[in-house]
C-alpha cells in the first residue's frame, strides 16, 4: 500500500463537482499505412488485456485520523477504465474538442483505481486520438509527462507497445518525505515544523523588504488581483481550445533579452487574454496575475507522484508593446524565484497551499466581486520529448495537456513541448468564457505579432 502525501491529499480535499482535480493529454496519431478501423478494434482489444501497475491498479482506502492510502483493487475492470469511443462523420478537431470537453467535466469514481483511458476513432485525414485522464491526487504534471514518454516509442516498428498504465506491480513508496509530507513522520516534525516556521518567515520578510522598502513593483502581493469574467463562480461545464507554435522560434523571440521560453509564454499570453478581455468589454487597469507552477525534483530525478510549488507572477501593464511587456514579465518571475531562493521545500508549498485554500474559501462563500482573487489564472509549462514519437507503429502528430481549473480562476493554459513544437492546451470554465476559441484565435494573432517585433524572432 502507498499513502498519499499531504499535498495529494489537497487536491482530493479541494475536489468538487464543478471543479474536478484531475489532468489530462491528448494524443493525435495517424493510421499506419494500410491500416484502418479493423487495427484500432485489434488494438482496444490487445490494450484491454495488458495489465495495470501502481498506481494504475490501486484504489483510495481512507484510515480513520489519517491521510488515505493507495491499496491494490482486487476488482480491476478494465472495459471501465479502457474505452473506446467513435466520432461521428465527418470528424473534425471541434468534434473532438466537444467530446473532451464533456469527459474532461466528469468527476472520476473513488471506488477504482482514479484513471481513464479513451481511444477515439473516426478523426478526419486518417487520425485517432488517445485521452488519458489521472486524478491529481496521483500525480503532478511532470509525473504525468515522464508515464506518457513512456508509453511510447522512438521506432515505428510497432514493438515494445506498453500503454500508460502497464507499470510495475510493486513499487516503491510515493515522493521522499519532503516539504509539508514531511510533518507525516513524526521523527521530522519538529525539524520540519521548525522549518516551515522560519520559512514563511523568511518569506514574509523578503516581501515586506523588497515591495516595500526596495519599491519593487514587480512582485505580486496577496489579493492584488484584479476582478475579471475569470472570477466567476465555477460551474461543472468545461471548454477547451488548442494551438501549437515552433519551439525554436518562441525561444528565439527571449533570446535577444535573456528571457527564458516561460517568459515568452506568460507575455504572449497575457497580451492575448488582455485582448481577448477588451474584446469583452472589460479592460482591467491592473496587471494580471498568474499562478505559475514549478517542479521542485532535482535534475534526473526518478520521484514521482507530486512533488511542485508555485510562484505567483505579476504580467504587464495594459498598455506596453511586446518588446516592453516580455522585459515586465521577465523581471517578475526573477523576482519570484529570488522570493523562494534558500527556502525550505515546506514554506514554499505552505504559501502556495495557502493561495489556493484561500481561493477556495473565497469560492465557497461565494465572495467572488468581492474578495480579489489571489491570482487570475494557471500557466504552466511541462517539457516533453524532443523526437518523434509512435505507438504500435502509429506516428503521433500532435499532443496536448488537458489541465484544471482553480477555485476564482476559471482558465488553465499549459503548454507541451514535443517534436520541436510547443503545444498550448487551453481549459475554461463554460460559464465563465464561452467563447474560448476567441482567446485561442487572440493567441494566434499575438504570436505572429511578437515574430515582427521582436529582435531575432525571424
Amino acid at each position: 500500500m502507498n499513502r498519499l502525501t499531504l499535498l495529494d491529499a489537497m487536491f482530493l480535499g479541494l475536489e468538487s463537482p464543478e471543479l474536478p482535480a484531475h489532468v489530462a493529454g491528448l494524443q493525435i496519431y495517424e493510421l499506419p499505412k494500410g491500416k484502418g478501423s479493423a487495427w484500432l478494434h485489434g488494438l482496444m482489444e490487445e490494450l484491454r488485456q495488458r495489465p495495470p501497475g501502481s498506481p494504475f491498479n490501486e484504489k483510495l482506502r481512507p484510515r480513520l485520523g489519517g491521510l488515505p492510502e493507495l491499496v491494490v483493487d482486487e476488482d480491476f475492470d478494465p472495459d471501465f477504465h479502457i474505452r473506446h469511443t467513435v466520432l461521428p462523420r465527418p470528424g473534425t478537431d471541434e468534434q473532438l474538442r466537444s467530446l473532451l470537453a464533456r469527459l474532461h467535466a466528469n468527476l472520476m469514481d473513488r471506488d477504482r483505481p482514479l484513471w481513464e483511458f479513451h481511444l477515439i476513432e473516426g478523426l478526419q485525414n486518417r487520425r485517432f486520438a488517445f485521452y488519458i485522464k489521472i486524478h491529481h491526487a496521483i500525480c503532478d504534471g511532470a509525473t504525468f509527462s515522464k508515464w506518457m514518454s513512456q508509453s511510447t516509442t522512438v521506432s515505428a516498428s510497432g514493438k515494445d507497445m506498453r500503454p500508460i498504465w502497464q507499470r510495475p506491480r510493486v513499487r516503491a513508496n510515493r515522493t521522499a518525505r519532503t516539504g509539508l509530507d514531511a510533518l507525516q513522520a513524526p521523527v521530522n516534525l519538529l525539524a520540519t515544523a521548525r522549518d516551515l516556521g522560519l520559512g514563511l518567515g523568511q518569506l514574509t520578510g523578503k516581501l515586506v523588504r523588497r515591495r516595500f522598502l526596495q519599491g519593487d513593483r514587480r512582485i505580486a502581493l496577496p489579493l492584488s488581483s484584479p476582478s475579471t469574467a475569470l472570477t466567476a463562480p465555477p460551474t461543472a461545464s468545461r471548454n477547451l481550445a488548442f494551438t501549437h507554435f515552433p519551439l525554436a522560434e518562441l525561444k528565439a523571440m527571449g533570446k535577444s533579452s535573456g528571457a527564458t521560453l516561460n517568459d515568452v509564454v506568460l507575455a504572449i499570453c497575457d497580451a492575448a487574454l488582455r485582448r481577448f478581455l477588451s474584446e469583452q468589454g472589460q479592460t482591467p487597469a491592473q496587471p494580471l496575475v498568474a499562478l505559475v507552477p514549478v517542479n521542485l525534483r532535482p535534475p534526473d530525478s526518478e520521484e514521482e507522484g507530486n512533488l511542485v510549488t508555485s510562484i505567483q507572477v505579476k504580467l504587464g501593464d495594459p498598455e506596453q508593446t511586446p518588446g516592453e511587456r516580455l522585459a515586465a514579465i521577465s523581471a517578475s518571475m526573477r523576482s519570484g524565484k529570488e522570493m523562494y531562493a534558500d527556502i525550505p521545500a515546506v514554506a514554499s508549498q505552505a504559501y502556495s497551499l495557502g493561495a489556493a485554500g484561500l481561493a477556495a474559501l473565497g469560492s465557497g462563500l461565494h465572495l467572488e466581486g468581492i474578495l480579489p482573487p489571489p491570482f487570475n489564472l494557471i500557466i504552466s509549462n511541462v517539457p516533453g520529448p524532443r523526437e518523434t514519437r509512435y505507438f504500435g507503429g502509429a506516428r503521433m502528430l500532435e499532443t496536448y495537456p488537458v489541465s484544471g481549473i482553480a477555485p476564482m480562476s476559471a482558465l488553465n493554459v499549459t503548454v507541451y513541448s514535443y517534436d520541436g513544437e510547443l503545444f498550448f492546451g487551453l481549459v475554461a470554465g463554460r460559464r465563465a468564457m464561452p467563447h474560448l476559441n476567441d482567446l485561442k484565435l487572440c493567441i494566434d494573432e499575438v504570436y505572429e505579432e511578437f515574430r515582427e517585433e521582436l529582435p531575432g524572432a525571424d
